[in-house]
């Protein structure tokens, strides 16, 4: 995480735990969960909890929760609409 004023949104995808049984030399490319956070207001929320911003900043899950757009889009601050979450199975049924 960083204190940049720059920076917009993060955006993180995550993928399943690989387990050792698969090897080392597999690829293996799954979204399961994708997550759009507003970077100044994540930033906010961490330094008025104090935590310490830096690589590997923790995220509590209710954060990770607010920011999901995949599979559902909970986060709203930029609505992915049919087509744009069609090539990753994304369907927008309100």
């Amino acid at each position: 995480m960083t204190v940049s004023p720059t920076l917009d949104y993060y955006l993180v995808m995550t993928g399943p735990w690989l387990s050792s049984a698969l090897g080392r030399n597999t690829s293996l490319w799954v979204i399961d969960y994708v997550y759009l956070f507003h970077a100044q207001q994540l930033l906010a929320e961490k330094q008025r909890h104090g935590v310490k911003i830096g690589f590997a900043t923790s995220v509590q899950k209710e954060e990770w929760k607010a920011a999901e757009i995949y599979p559902t889009q909970v986060c709203r601050l930029l609505p992915i609409g049919e087509e744009q979450g069609h090539s990753f199975g994304y369907s927008n049924q309100e």
